[in-house]
């Protein structure tokens, strides 16, 4: 590449980047510069309850963050289907905390099945094994 090669390409990329600012500019001034809330906040305030009280209402033993975010869906048509994501990482935390189990691992487009705990019980503690066992 030479000099005459490296102006000609950086005015293109220059002006690339300025049309893209000024339809950005466009598209706020358009909107009046305000955005909607379910816009610039994906969760729901008090997601997490509402996970969990989904959990114990779902019929299905086994369930992903699909078939979740489908039930909090029918129960509140205002739920955006963008928030089966942050479903997910609620359900990984549950997990976690021993309050579901997690029955099959996802891998690739495959999601990650999760099942209610016998009782629906949190998982005790597991006993510590004694040199005598």
């Amino acid at each position: 590449m030479n000099q005459k090669d490296y102006e000609r390409v950086k005015r293109q990329i220059e002006d690339r980047y300025r049309a893209d600012l000024d339809a950005l500019e466009r598209i706020r001034e358009l909107t009046n510069g305000s955005f909607s809330q379910a816009e610039s906040s994906a969760n729901p305030e008090g997601l997490p309850d509402k996970v969990k009280q989904a959990v114990s209402d779902v019929d299905e033993a086994v369930f992903t963050k699909r078939t979740l975010t489908n039930h909090l869906r029918k129960s509140d048509p205002t739920i955006p289907q963008s928030i089966q994501n942050a479903v997910g990482g609620i359900l990984k935390r549950m997990k976690d905390a021993g309050e579901i189990r997690e029955v099959r691992v996802g891998k690739g487009k495959r999601a990650t099945e999760y099942g209610k705990l016998n009782g629906h019980q949190p998982a005790a503690a597991p006993r510590p094994l004694s040199l005598d066992e």
